[in-house]
C-alpha cells in the first residue's frame, strides 16, 4: 500500500515529526498549500501531520482536507504544545465531510511556539519532549503498518465544550486578521526572511519593511524565525524566548513549496 505524508508546519515540530515517522514507514513527504492538489487513491496510505490552534486543525488544513477524496487508510498526528482539546474528533468531522474516515488519530506533545502565551519550556524540558516524541514515532508507525483502528483520548467535556472551548471559537476565525497586530521592535534589517519563510505568503516587503496582508494561519513562523526577533505581536510578545524545532533548518521551509500569493 503506498504511503504519503502530507504535512504543515511553521516553527518545524510538524515536519520534524513528520520527517521522523516518514523514514520509519518508507513514506513520501508533501507540505500542504493552497495550491496542493492531492493524487491519492483508494489504496493509499495516507497521513496527515499539523499543529493544533485553539483545539482545531489550522485553516490552511481544512482547506486541504476539502480537496482530498479517497484514502485506504488515513490518520492524523495532531502536534501540540499546550492542550490538544478535542482536536481529533474535530478533524474526524471534517474528514467525514469530505465522505472520508479517520482511521486513527494521534496526539504528540512537542515545545509551545504560541509566543504571546510565553516562551518555549526550558530546554531540559523540551529535550524531554523531544524524547517522548521518539518513542511516540515508533508507537505510531506500529499502529499504521498493521491498519489498526485507533484514537488518543480527548479531554473532558467542561474544556472542549465551555472553557477555553467558546473562547477559542471566536478567537479560530479571526486568525486570518489577527495579523494586524505584528509589529517592528526596530531591530528590522530588511533581509526579507519573514516573507520567504511565510507558508501563505501573506508577507510583502513595501519600503524594505514587512505588511501583513491577512491571509494570516498564526502559525508564527515569521516571528520565531526572524534571527534579529524584530517582529511582535500585540504587547505580550517582547523580550520572550523564541522557538524553532533545533532539527529543522531554515532553509527548509524557505525551499519548500508554498501557497501562491492572494
Amino acid at each position: 500500500m503506498p504511503r504519503v505524508i502530507y504535512y504543515f508546519t511553521g516553527t518545524g515540530n510538524s515536519l520534524d515529526f513528520a520527517t521522523k515517522l516518514a523514514r520509519v514507514l518508507d513514506a513520501t513527504m508533501i507540505p500542504m498549500t493552497d495550491d496542493t492538489v492531492p493524487q491519492t487513491t483508494s489504496d493509499d496510505c495516507v497521513g496527515l501531520i499539523y499543529p493544533t490552534y485553539m483545539y482545531r486543525p489550522p485553516r490552511l488544513v481544512v482547506r486541504f482536507i476539502s480537496k482530498l477524496t479517497a484514502a485506504k487508510y488515513l490518520y492524523v498526528v495532531a502536534i501540540n504544545g499546550g492542550e490538544p482539546g478535542d482536536v481529533l474528533e474535530r478533524s474526524a468531522k471534517i474528514l467525514k465531510q469530505q465522505g472520508l474516515e479517520m482511521n486513527a488519530g494521534f496526539k504528540v506533545a512537542l515545545p509551545d511556539n504560541y509566543t504571546p502565551f510565553g516562551g518555549p519550556p526550558e530546554q531540559d524540558k523540551q529535550q524531554e519532549m523531544f524524547s517522548a516524541a521518539d518513542v511516540r514515532v515508533k508507537e505510531i508507525a506500529a499502529v499504521i503498518s498493521g491498519s489498526a483502528a485507533h484514537r488518543d483520548p480527548k479531554p473532558g467535556w467542561f474544556k472542549t465544550t465551555i472553557h477555553p472551548a467558546l473562547w477559542y471559537s471566536l478567537g479560530y476565525w479571526a486568525i486570518p486578521t489577527s495579523d494586524r497586530n505584528f509589529w517592528l521592535n526596530g531591530n528590522c534589517v530588511g533581509c526579507e526572511s519573514c516573507s520567504k519563510i511565510c507558508p501563505v505568503r501573506n508577507i510583502a516587503i513595501v519600503d524594505n519593511r514587512p505588511q501583513w496582508n491577512g491571509h494570516c494561519e498564526q502559525c508564527f513562523a515569521c516571528l520565531q524565525w526572524c534571527n534579529k526577533q524584530a517582529i511582535e505581536l500585540g504587547k505580550k510578545t517582547a523580550g520572550v524566548a523564541r522557538y524553532r524545532n533545533p532539527n529543522i533548518k531554515r532553509k527548509q521551509l524557505i525551499q519548500r513549496p508554498r501557497s501562491s500569493a492572494r
